[in-house]
């Protein structure tokens, strides 16, 4: 076994070959951005009525829009809303010149039964608008994002092995292509489901490349760089959103923007042509003249000189060193370990529902908010690449002063500013009416919510790897990427019950964000502490009886963006 870390240092660390590495890899995080983010265009609402022939033809009745919905559409003086689900009844035969004359209001208005009328000033053509997902049929886009939402959940549980057991070059090129041949799939989709499918193949895949490339990207870099670069392969994230926004506004049919967004994919396959596979993950798979090859080449193009035989048996020797140590000095980890490991102790049971829960929120929160931006007042191009200029705000402002707060105090601010703006937005956009400063105002605190969730998602990860001991540290991971996957499952309920009270979801965001905030300050401070090994060590750290006292070697964990 060879210890890669020696290597990397004979080989240049972070050197230019790595940076061109870099960047070619974090592209795959744009289309994970736009790709996630696609619903709030391609899936937009629109105002909407029934059809009622030929009260709504132009050519016949020249009848604004506003005096159509008042003639036939019934109106709630209590909601001060139009209920677009239903019509008036009419008899043509009495219109003559005047339609109002032929429309029946004294009897109970009936369903919309000759199709909706959409409003297409935003989009000539959305998914909601094509699909009739409207009225009774409205559950079936929660259904949708559901669907996308349980594809990235399972794609979450297999491609983590998959990339283990493969390598990570094979299961890039697999989840690339599939990515980019789904998308431009469900541009042709002239069917709901067969939407449903592309979109959940996208999804499935999609998280696939998002966790291989991050791995990847950690594991040709020295330990003193995961954290900036990590923090910023996120930004690719934001950027892509942002990029999504100027596509939607350019093109307002979301057949168009879906086959965009295919074509936006493509570069990622013509870059695996100069990536190569992990050199770590080649040594650690025993694939060593492979790993050496590797490594040769990152020396060439690092213009560093590869002293051989002497470099290997130097990482050989070191690996033989690591691997005395952690035999000596915890022979605990020769047993193995399970989530319930977790929940044995008292004081790591308590930190794992913390940290557990806080996964959960943040997941929650994050799409819940960034999914219902086209409920915002202004423009929703404006307000979802404004979203993503403050997200990248927010990632650059926690790679510089994260070392210098610490973990949980950042963490929990994140999450308060996260909880307080959503609950300010709420309630100044219940008394705002049609008042334009306070529905800018509701706007501002609604960002400044979304700012806050999308720097706790950059803080999270750091959290997770540093607060759990060794032995269960993958796990820790594991269970908190589980619990916020759920998390986001869920999101498509509670966006659609802005649809019978639309101060409930962010009310509930907002509190659920409060209540991390709180358990994320109540977390042990891990800042500058080194890692601990073992469950006995993690308890007594976190009875604040001792510091951990074995050295770190690992400081990043896997970030997972759907």
């Amino acid at each position: 076994m060879y210890e890669f870390d020696v290597i990397l240092n004979k080989i240049g660390g972070l050197g230019p070959y790595q940076i061109v590495l870099i960047l070619m890899v974090s592209y795959s995080s744009l289309p994970s951005g736009y790709i996630s983010m696609s619903p709030v265009f391609v899936s937009y609402y629109p105002d909407y009525r029934c059809r009622v022939p030929p009260i709504d033809n132009n050519s016949i009745y020249q009848l604004s829009e506003e005096e159509i919905l008042n003639l036939t559409t019934p109106y709630d003086p209590d909601t001060d809303q139009y209920d677009t689900c239903y019509r008036y009844g009419y008899n043509l035969s009495l219109c003559e010149d005047d339609p109002s004359q032929c429309v029946n209001k004294s009897a109970d208005p009936i369903r919309c039964d000759v199709g909706y009328h959409y409003d297409t000033s935003v989009f000539t053509e959305t998914t909601i608008t094509e699909f009739n997902l409207v009225c009774d049929k409205s559950y079936r886009d929660t259904i949708s994002l559901t669907i996308y939402m349980v594809g990235a959940f399972l794609g979450t549980l297999v491609f983590g092995n998959l990339s283990d057991r493969w390598g990570r070059k094979p299961i890039l090129t697999l989840t690339f292509l599939v990515v980019s041949l789904a998308l431009l799939g469900s541009s042709f989709a002239n069917q709901i489901w067969i939407f449903d499918l592309c979109r959940f193949l996208v999804s499935f895949f999609g998280v696939g490349s998002f966790i291989t490339s991050f791995v990847y990207l950690l594991e040709i870099i020295p330990e003193k760089w995961t954290t900036v670069v990590g923090v910023s392969f996120q930004i690719g994230y934001a950027l892509g959103y942002m990029i999504l926004s100027g596509i939607a506004y350019q093109w307002r049919n979301w057949h168009q923007i879906q086959f965009v967004l295919s074509m936006f994919s493509l570069p990622s396959l013509v870059f695996l042509i100069f990536i190569p596979e992990s050199p770590r993950w080649l040594f650690t798979t025993n694939r060593v003249e492979k790993g050496k090859e590797v490594s040769r080449r990152i020396a060439k193009y690092n213009k560093m000189k590869l002293n051989e035989p002497e470099v290997w048996n130097e990482a050989i020797i070191e690996k033989n060193k690591l691997q005395d140590f952690k035999k000596e000095e915890n022979g605990e980890n020769e047993r193995k370990y399970s989530t319930l490991d977790l929940f044995k102790t008292p004081k790591i049971r308590i930190v794992a529902l913390k940290v557990i829960f806080c996964w959960f929120v943040n997941d929650l929160v994050y799409y819940g908010v960034s999914l219902n931006v086209a409920s915002l007042s202004g423009d929703v191009f404006l307000n979802n690449a404004l979203g993503g200029i403050f997200e990248i705000g927010i990632y650059l402002f926690v790679i510089f002063f994260m070392d210098r707060t610490g973990r949980r105090l950042m963490l929990s601010l994140t999450f308060t500013v996260a909880g307080v703006g959503l609950l300010a937005s709420t309630i100044v956009n219940i008394y705002a009416g049609q008042d334009q400063t306070l529905l800018t105002l509701s706007q501002v605190f609604a960002l400044a919510g979304r700012t806050g969730i999308a720097g706790s998602y950059a803080i999270i990860y750091n959290v997770t790897t540093e607060v759990y001991p060794t032995v269960v540290r993958a796990i820790g991971v594991s269970a908190g990427s589980m619990a916020a996957q759920i998390g986001s499952i869920l999101v498509p309920f509670f966006i659609a019950l802005d649809n019978y009270i639309s101060w409930l979801p962010n009310t509930i965001f907002s509190a659920l964000a409060l209540l991390a905030a709180i358990m994320a300050y109540s977390l042990p401070e891990t800042n500058k502490q080194n890692l601990m090994e073992t469950i006995e060590e993690a308890e007594m750290f976190y009875s604040g009886k001792q510091d951990p006292v074995i050295d770190a070697r690992e400081t990043s964990s896997m970030y997972t963006r759907l």
